[in-house]
């Protein structure tokens, strides 16, 4: 499962990060001894850089009315690419060509419109978008039709804190997570909005958040969440597991499978590597040299944005 650092963007067959549908109630979660202390402050030697050789890049064909400059991105497994256009409120829908499909949105409080809607995810039937100062949680089908929405107003039996969200991630197992940059805080919710797991709150010990951008989801349920120089990886029951920290500010981060990508502030490329984050060499010749976000493709090989508006397919047998 994305600050925003681009106008308009071009893409390639890409995965969705796993399955939206709604969560069950549950037994209280077990509560796990917390890990080893590891300091905020140091910075973990990474291994062998990873060099990787790009595919060809894909250009998105251009809506009717101009992008704007914030911007983010849903791929499934069936290769349909949907784009969040906050400036605009709207959804875009691409197919796996790069055509234009449809569009959907629009300022307002309807079905079809959205208020500054901050991020979405696909499981490739539906799409989920974070509409945040409507404060709820929208649900589309594949053709973008409005399915259903999640009420994300503070009410009795339901969000405490925090009511202001920034990012969506899902599960394969159906895990909906949202994530509050200000609080900061990440959940786990049911269909109904209930609060199932809490994730973080502010702190800078192990498993507290000062700084958090983006969230995203295994395919266990478990969370992952870039916090500064720290990737941090929770549990499905909130757990803290560990953390691993890398000289930059990470950003924006994808999971397939076992694989974790994330991308700095710097433009770099990294993966999850033996416990530690390993930057990705990209050979200028044939990829994007500062990569601005990540997806995977359905076998989780990266695919990056570069700062040309494209979308770099990388193939497997690169990074296996």
């Amino acid at each position: 499962m994305r600050g925003w650092y681009f106008s308009f963007v071009a893409l390639v067959l890409v995965t969705g990060c796993g399955g939206k549908p709604p969560v069950s109630e549950e037994a209280a979660p077990e509560v796990l001894p917390a890990p080893e202390d590891l300091s905020a402050s140091e910075v973990l030697p990474p291994p062998a850089v990873i060099l990787l050789d790009a595919l060809d890049p894909l250009t998105l064909e251009m809506p009717p009315q101009r992008v704007g400059a914030a911007l983010r991105l849903a791929v499934a497994e069936t290769g349909d690419i949907f784009i969040l256009d906050s400036d605009r409120h709207r959804i875009l829908y691409y197919g796996a060509d790069g055509r234009l499909r449809n569009v959907t949105g629009g300022s307002g409080q309807g079905t079809q419109e959205f208020n500054s809607p901050s991020d979405l995810d696909t499981d490739g039937l539906t799409v989920w978008i974070l509409d945040r100062q409507n404060r709820r949680l929208v649900r589309l089908n594949r053709e973008l039709n409005y399915v259903e929405e999640v009420s994300l107003v503070a009410e009795p039996g339901q969000f405490s804190v925090p009511i202001w969200f920034d990012a969506v991630a899902c599960a394969t197992n159906g895990d909906v997570f949202l994530l509050d940059r200000r609080e900061p805080q990440a959940v786990r919710i049911s269909a109904a909005g209930d609060v199932l797991a809490t994730y973080g709150g502010f702190g800078s010990g192990n498993g507290r958040l000062e700084t958090p951008v983006d969230i995203a989801a295994g395919p266990d349920g478990a969370l992952y969440v870039t916090d500064g120089r720290r990737l941090l990886h929770f549990d499905r029951s909130g757990n803290f597991r560990d953390q691993y920290v890398y000289p930059e500010r990470l950003v924006y981060l994808e999971v397939s499978g076992e694989t974790v990508w994330v991308t700095t502030d710097q433009g770099v490329l990294l993966r999850l590597e033996d416990g530690y984050l390993a930057r990705v060499a990209l050979d200028p010749a044939a990829g994007p040299p500062r990569p601005l976000d990540v997806s995977t493709t359905r076998n989780g090989a990266p695919v990056l944005l570069d700062a040309s508006f494209f979308l770099w397919q990388f193939s497997s047998a690169a990074f296996n």
